[in-house]
């Protein structure tokens, strides 16, 4: 409610009429703030005291007891099993419903244009000339363009007359791989700084064959647009170049065009839409293909190349909600783990980039939640064929990490763990058991179930992974064994080599305590002196930093307790799987390389509040509200330097906790 509160407060400012209205209005934000979380609070100190007045007879949700496991036999309780629902109900549905469909709203609201140049003119040869005719001449006007995808030198320059024979000093404009699909004044980052010209007509030369421009935009100084025609000196039509011109709403800025590696990831899925040879190739390219759907629906748009990310960032909560209910088979900690990932900081941020990162932890969540569900059953006690279901969908949704990005490949890691360590239980049951006929058949299934995994987690990732180059390699003559093996070598080549710098990189023992967040977007130059834009790349510090002592809880417990928590134990797994990989990386890494191994983190959370609940349910309850609260606290304060809203830079500055910060 807060962050929603937070975005209405963005849309009232936007709808100023000019911007002095919208510097008074922003002025009051760190004050409302403030307020709502002073009443957050005390809304949540009155329900916590209320409910702990009630004692243990009115629980917090509700919920049934977590089951361990011998850590000398790591056999499952199959009594404790059949006692505890793992079913979901009607609440669980409500409850996955209404806080997915509450995230949404949130996660869509201001997510990006929907409006974007979609026709392009590209010159042909080098000195190929564009002339723009404003009608009549303007004394003082700016010119904005909006380049399509340039590599290498295919710069232009500009050119004023009053006559249309006459012509000015040329204005050099350059364009690089870095600047597609962006808006840009000529000569200026800002309205204020731009190139003042004069004249009413405008050449536009092409300095080499290959320049791609989308639109160019005229406007006064005061903003007002310009009506403007073009006419090609080859005798081309160059219409497409003034054709939309109300696709630029207000200044240039993340919200109409690309930031941060939406320029590889995002033009990658426009370029397999078109048909053309793809330029970033270091990654698998399913992600980019699913981008392409977005791109396919909504145009080649802010909000078009954005959707599907966003889409997987939304499914990300009700499959925490199933993870959690899988493992601690309680509707309350499952509520709360889902709450708490919708409440992370980098959750958002990640799944609103038009990067891979939100696909593939997507998939790893998946292809866990259906491993745990195996690890669950054993084919003594329910049929064959139904343990190979799970089996299947986790190999399934493995082959989609795999290819999305290969860190899914250190998630399977830790599949197989969990996969051979259930083995290991089914032969302890068969050879410890004293009733032969309850456990007859053993050889007969693993074999059955180990020649399935062989299709399931090897036959169908390497499928999968393979067609995935479909479209990327469609350009080249189409899809071949030896093109997808030949890039892998180039892929792993490239990330061995890779021995590039940037100024906020970040090394693995960093990240658990945010040491050194990402900087995605800085919009200061087109904002006011004492405004800001941001977005950044951060975790939520009450989900993250409770979720290390959390995990170091669970550790600690699984360590020094004779009978090991079963859920603490995947948790364990889980996690070292997807962060321990890191600690041998020795290139470049960044804080977002974390963002797999948070999902662990919150269900180690939820399993140290099982803890607390089991010896104190006020405990539990005063934690739980307070943690929640916490997080939602967090949030809202740092939800203006996440989303790119602009915010006063006083209240800005109030945020500096983090070495991150660039304004």
């Amino acid at each position: 409610l807060l962050s929603i509160g937070m975005a209405a407060l963005s849309l009232l400012c936007r709808g100023a009429s000019n911007t002095q209205q919208t510097q008074n209005a922003m002025s009051y934000v760190p004050y409302i703030v403030y307020g709502l979380l002073l009443a957050t609070l005390a809304i949540a100190l009155f329900l916590a005291h209320r409910l702990a007045r009630r004692g243990e007879a009115v629980p917090f949700f509700c919920g049934r007891q977590a089951q361990t496991l011998s850590a000398g036999v790591f056999m499952q309780d199959e009594q404790a099993n059949h006692q505890r629902s793992r079913r979901v109900d009607a609440k669980d549905i409500a409850l996955m419903m209404g806080i997915t469909v509450l995230y949404a709203l949130l996660a869509y609201y201001h997510l990006g244009s929907a409006v974007s140049p979609q026709t392009s003119f590209t010159f042909r040869q080098t000195s190929e000339t564009v002339v723009f005719d404003l009608c009549e001449a303007q004394d003082d006007f700016r010119m904005l363009y909006m380049e399509g995808i340039n590599d290498g030198n295919n710069s232009f320059t500009v050119q004023t007359s009053e006559d249309g024979e006459s012509w000015g000093t040329p204005i050099s404009c350059a364009t690089n791989g870095g600047t597609m699909f962006q808006w840009f004044y000529v000569n200026g980052y800002n309205a204020v700084d731009a190139r003042s010209l004069r004249g009413r007509y405008v050449l536009l030369t092409a300095l080499a064959p290959g320049l791609t421009l989308f639109e160019t935009v005229f406007r006064t100084a005061d903003g007002t647009p310009l009506p403007v025609t073009a006419v090609d000196s080859a005798g081309r039509d160059a219409s497409a170049l003034v054709d939309e011109p109300d696709t630029l709403s207000g200044e240039p800025s993340w919200y109409n065009g690309m930031y941060f590696d939406e320029i590889y990831h995002a033009r990658t899925g426009y370029e397999h839409l078109h048909g053309l040879q793809p330029y970033e190739i270091s990654h698998p390219p399913l992600g980019k293909v699913l981008m392409m759907i977005g791109i396919k629906l909504f145009g080649m748009t802010p909000f078009g190349w954005r959707f599907m990310g966003a889409v997987m960032g939304v499914l990300m909560l009700p499959v925490m909600y199933l993870l959690a209910k899988q493992l601690t088979k309680r509707t309350d900690l499952s509520c709360i783990a889902m709450a708490l990932l919708a409440l992370d900081s980098m959750h958002f941020t990640q799944t609103r980039i038009a990067t891979i990162d939100s696909y593939v932890v997507f998939f790893i969540m998946v292809m866990y939640l259906f491993m745990i569900r195996y690890v669950q059953m054993s084919f003594f006690r329910e049929p064959l064929w139904k343990t190979l279901i799970p089996l299947g969908l986790s190999g399934l949704f493995m082959g989609f990490a795999w290819a999305s990005k290969w860190t899914g490949i250190y998630a399977s890691a830790g599949l197989a763990f969990l996969f051979f360590l259930t083995v290991y239980w089914r032969a302890r049951e068969y050879f410890g058991a004293e009733d032969r006929e309850k456990v007859r058949g053993f050889a007969r299934k693993l074999a059955i179930t180990l020649g399935c995994c062989v299709v399931f987690f090897v036959a169908v990732p390497l499928v999968i992974y393979y067609c995935s180059y479909y479209w990327q390699m469609l350009p080249s003559g189409g899809l071949t064994v030896q093109k997808v093996l030949d890039l892998q070598i180039t892929m792993f080549n490239y990330h061995n080599d890779l021995e590039a710098t940037h100024s906020f990189a970040s090394p693995w023992y960093e990240w658990p305590l945010i040491v050194r967040p990402m900087w995605y977007y800085s919009g200061a130059d087109f904002m006011p002196a004492n405004m800001v834009s941001s977005i950044s790349c951060m975790g939520n510090p009450a989900v993250w930093w409770t979720g290390l002592a959390a995990l170091i809880v669970c550790l600690w417990r699984l360590a020094a307790e004779r009978k090991v928590n079963q859920g603490m134990f995947i948790v364990a797994v889980g996690f070292a799987s997807q962060y321990l990989p890191w600690v041998l990386i020795s290139r470049c890494t960044f804080i977002y390389h974390y963002f797999a191994s948070v999902s662990f983190l919150i269900l180690a959370i939820v399993f140290v509040l099982e803890r607390i609940r089991a010896r104190d349910a006020r405990a539990f309850k005063g934690t739980s509200i307070f943690l929640l609260a916490a997080a939602a606290v967090l949030f809202a304060m740092f939800y203006p330097l996440e989303s790119g809203m602009p915010v006063a830079r006083s209240y800005a500055m109030l945020l500096r906790w983090f070495n991150w910060y660039n304004f």
